[in-house]
C-alpha cells in the first residue's frame, strides 16, 4: 500500500514540475497587445434636409447630393393631400434629385437591402401618425426592415379609403 502512495506522489511532483515548465515557457512568450475587431459599422443618416442628404448604408456612403431641387413636405393623414397623392410627390422629388429607388431583382422583387437611401428617407417624411402605423403592423421587425412597396400598403390600409381615388378622378373630371 505504501508502495502505491509513493507512486501516486512521485506522479503528483511531476505533474507539478511539468505545470511549472509550461507555466515558465508561457512566461517566455512576449505580450502581444489583443486587436479588437472595429465595432461594426452602422448605417446612419449623416444629414437630411432640404438642402442636403448624405446616408451611409451597407455599401459605403452615397454620394452628397448638393443642392436638392424642390422640397418634401412630411406626410399628414389629416391634411388635404391623400396618400397616393403625396406618395407621387415623394417619387417625383427623388426621380427629380436623381435618387434611385431600392434595388429589384430580375422578377421584380425589392431587393431587401438592409438601409437604403430612398427607404430611410420615407421613414423620415411619412409622419408621425404613419410612421406608428408603420412600426405596429411590421412587429417584431423595424419598418427600415422592411420595403417601400409593404410600408405604402400598410399606409393606404390605414388612411386611405377604397373608394378614395376613383371618387376623387370622377369629380376632378365632371
Amino acid at each position: 500500500m505504501e508502495d502505491e502512495v509513493n507512486q501516486l506522489r512521485q506522479q503528483v511532483q511531476e505533474l507539478q514540475q511539468q505545470l511549472l515548465q509550461q507555466q515558465e515557457a508561457v512566461n517566455q512568450i512576449p505580450a502581444q497587445p489583443v486587436e479588437e475587431p472595429p465595432p461594426p459599422q452602422q448605417p446612419r443618416i449623416l444629414s437630411v434636409g432640404s438642402n442636403n442628404v448624405l446616408l451611409q448604408d451597407g455599401t459605403g456612403p452615397l454620394p452628397m447630393f448638393g443642392q436638392l431641387i424642390g422640397s418634401l413636405v412630411p406626410y399628414d393623414p389629416t391634411g388635404n393631400l391623400s396618400f397616393s397623392g403625396w406618395l407621387q410627390r415623394f417619387d417625383n422629388y427623388f426621380v427629380m434629385n436623381g435618387i434611385h429607388p431600392e434595388p429589384v431583382d430580375q422578377h421584380g422583387q425589392v431587393v431587401q437591402i438592409l438601409h437604403n437611401a430612398r427607404r430611410m428617407l420615407f421613414i423620415q417624411y411619412i409622419g408621425d401618425r404613419a410612421f406608428e402605423e408603420i412600426r405596429r403592423a411590421v412587429l417584431p421587425y423595424q419598418p427600415h426592415q422592411r420595403s417601400i412597396p409593404v410600408m405604402c400598403d400598410i399606409v393606404r390600409q390605414a388612411f386611405e379609403h377604397p373608394g378614395l381615388v376613383e371618387a376623387n378622378r370622377m369629380k376632378f373630371f365632371s
